[in-house]
């Protein structure tokens, strides 16, 4: 009998959990569908600290449930087919941001918004991108794209035939989470990457483990001869900062440097670093 009950209640709670996932779902959804999803940016800075760029990245504050992590409906949109919407709603507010500060003078570095592999994948991803751009005013130069290695796992004549078209017109393309999966040298020279983003987990005990250390320099060394720069994630404390710069990296992004926050606070940091280097008149 008492196994039973236990059975019973597993199962009472299977189906709840399911309900609550289906009601999640239809939530985002809807919250694509009507734009109800915000961003926020996260600055670069580089190795003397001055901005040099942000990344876009996703935020849901839902009606009833109040915040709801990236990290909960990002794989429920990649797992339920609606990463690809997703995608396009943050490139779409990312454009909007941008547009409306340069129409009100403001030169903003440029931001660099995240792509799924599913939606690089999709038929006319490139000349739909450009396309946007051009609808808002804006140029390639003032949006950079981030893969993740996931790309290398799909049909690499297709990949780098859309990458090679962006590149061509100036965008800057970042491989984000380098390390994390498909790492591979022959990918990374066919590719035209700009930038190779160093991930989190190789930083996040740098200023104490050698062999991260040893990775690290190793990463730099290697980008560096490719012609590509090399930004660090996940910088928390001052020594890690100090140790990247020892060994020639080119930007970081981290809590340390600078938390994500609201587009007109990342507007705020870039014209307070201007406003900073600006020569005195007197």
């Amino acid at each position: 009998l008492r196994q039973a009950r236990v059975e019973e209640a597993a199962r009472a709670e299977m189906v709840e959990e399911r309900r609550k996932h289906g009601e999640l779902l239809e939530r985002l959804e809807l919250a694509i569908q009507h734009g109800l999803l915000s961003v926020v940016v996260q600055p670069k800075f580089d190795m003397n600290l001055r901005p040099v760029g942000g990344e876009v990245l996703a935020r849901w504050i839902d009606e009833e449930r109040g915040f709801i992590s990236p990290a909960e409906f990002i794989p429920l949109a990649e797992d339920n087919g609606l990463i690809v919407q997703l995608g396009w709603t943050i490139l779409e507010k990312t454009c909007e941001l941008l547009s409306r500060a340069k129409a009100a003078g403001f030169t903003v570095p440029p931001l660099a918004v995240n792509v799924s592999t599913p939606q690089l994948a999709a038929f006319g991803f490139a000349g739909d991108l450009l396309e946007t751009l051009a609808v808002f005013g804006l140029t390639p130069e003032d949006v950079n794209v981030e893969i993740t290695e996931s790309v290398f796992s799909r049909d690499m004549t297709q990949t780098k035939a859309i990458l090679e078209r962006l590149a061509e017109t100036g965008m800057s393309i970042y491989l984000d989470d380098y390390g994390t999966g498909y790492s591979s040298l022959g990918y990374l020279k066919a590719l035209p990457l700009t930038h190779l983003k160093l991930d989190r987990t190789f930083i996040m005990a740098l200023e104490r483990d050698r062999d991260d250390v040893a990775i690290v320099e190793a990463t730099i060394a290697m980008a560096h001869t490719l012609g590509m720069q090399v930004v660090a994630e996940g910088v928390e404390i001052e020594a890690q900062w100090r140790l990247l710069r020892e060994m020639g990296c080119d930007v970081i992004q981290g809590y340390w440097s600078g938390r994500p926050m609201p587009f007109d606070d990342f507007l705020e940091v870039v014209q307070a670093e201007r406003a900073a280097c600006a020569p005195d008149d007197d």
